[in-house]
């Protein structure tokens, strides 16, 4: 079973009893004249989308974009390859474990153990 289209007379109808202009008509020439006029203005305004500078402005711009992202894909490693700390460099036989005590108000204590030899 198919639906039947809905009957836009209704929509017409109310559209017309709201028209502001619904008592003034314009003569046939008047119009013929104002629809002449909205075309000569529409093409005189239309530009194209892309037009020819555009396009060699675009084409530059993505060859400049493809330049730049292959350059620095393809940049060579700096030449200092040796990691650097923050941590000024000391012996791990020399430092020992510290721990760190808390305590609760309800008695709990808890002890960390801090230790140099532990590598993540």
């Amino acid at each position: 079973m198919t639906a039947k289209p809905p009957d836009p007379s209704w929509i017409r109808a109310l559209l017309r009893r709201g028209d502001p202009a619904l008592g003034e008509s314009l003569a046939p020439e008047e119009v013929a004249r104002l629809r002449q006029r909205l075309a000569d203005e529409v093409a005189r305004h239309e530009a194209p989308l892309l037009g020819p500078r555009r396009l060699v402005w675009a084409a530059l711009a993505a060859v400049l974009f493809a330049a730049v992202v292959l350059r620095l894909r393809t940049a060579a490693p700096p030449a200092h390859t040796e990691p650097i700390s923050a941590a000024p460099a000391v012996l791990a036989a020399d430092v020992k474990d510290r721990q760190i005590h808390f305590e609760t108000p309800g008695g709990t204590r808890i002890v960390w153990v801090l230790s140099p030899k532990l590598s993540l």
